[in-house]
C-alpha cells in the first residue's frame, strides 16, 4: 500500500461504510491487529465472525460505521456502537503508513458530530496506555480520561494490559432532582 504524499489529507474522504467496504474493512482490522499493538483482539482473529460483526451494525440504530478512503482504498475506519441508554464505544484503526497525517482526527471528528446530530449521550473509547499518539488524539478531541482499567486485556503470550478509558459527554443533562 502506497504511503501518503504531502497534498494527501486534501484527498481523504470520510463517509458512511457500505456492504461494499466490507472485506476490505475486514482486512483493515486483521493488518492492524496483526500489530498486536494497538486493539484487544489479537490474530488468529476470525475473518468470518468478524464480517457478520460488521455486517450487522452497517445499518443498526444507534450504530456509525465510517471509512477513510483515498484513491479508492480503505485508509482508515471507525465503529461506533451505542444505544438509547448506554453510550456509544469507538473502535479505530488506521493503515499504518496513514497514521499520523489526521485520518483518525477526521474519523473521530464525524463520530463526534454524528453523536451530535443523533442524540448520542456520550461517546466512549478504549486506549492502551502506550499508543500515545491515540491517547493524544482523543485529549485534543475534547475526551477525558476517566480512568484506567488495570490488567485488563489478557495478551496472548499472558502479559495483562492495562487500558485508559475515555469518555465525551455530548448531552449534559442530570438526572438528579
Amino acid at each position: 500500500m502506497p504511503g501518503p504524499s504531502h497534498d494527501d489529507r486534501l484527498d481523504i474522504v470520510i463517509r458512511a461504510a457500505t456492504a461494499q467496504d466490507v472485506e476490505e474493512m475486514v482486512d483493515l482490522y486483521l493488518r492492524v491487529a496483526a500489530e498486536g499493538l494497538f486493539i484487544s483482539v489479537e490474530p488468529p482473529v476470525d475473518r468470518h465472525e468478524r464480517r457478520l460483526w460488521l455486517q450487522h451494525h452497517l445499518d443498526g440504530a444507534w450504530t456509525l460505521a465510517l471509512v477513510a478512503v483515498v484513491a479508492g482504498e480503505i485508509i482508515g475506519y471507525l465503529t461506533a456502537v451505542g444505544s438509547a441508554r448506554d453510550p456509544a464505544e469507538l473502535g479505530l484503526g488506521v493503515a499504518k503508513a496513514w497514521r499520523s497525517h489526521g485520518v483518525g482526527t477526521r474519523l473521530v471528528e464525524a463520530a463526534i458530530a454524528w453523536g451530535r446530530a443523533h442524540d448520542v449521550h456520550k461517546l466512549v473509547v478504549e486506549v492502551f496506555p502506550h499508543n500515545q499518539p491515540t491517547l493524544h488524539l482523543f485529549e485534543k478531541l475534547g475526551f477525558e480520561r476517566e480512568g484506567l482499567r488495570r490488567s485488563h486485556y489478557r495478551r496472548r503470550d499472558g502479559a495483562l494490559w492495562d487500558v485508559v478509558v475515555f469518555g465525551l459527554p455530548l448531552a449534559r443533562t442530570s438526572t438528579l432532582p
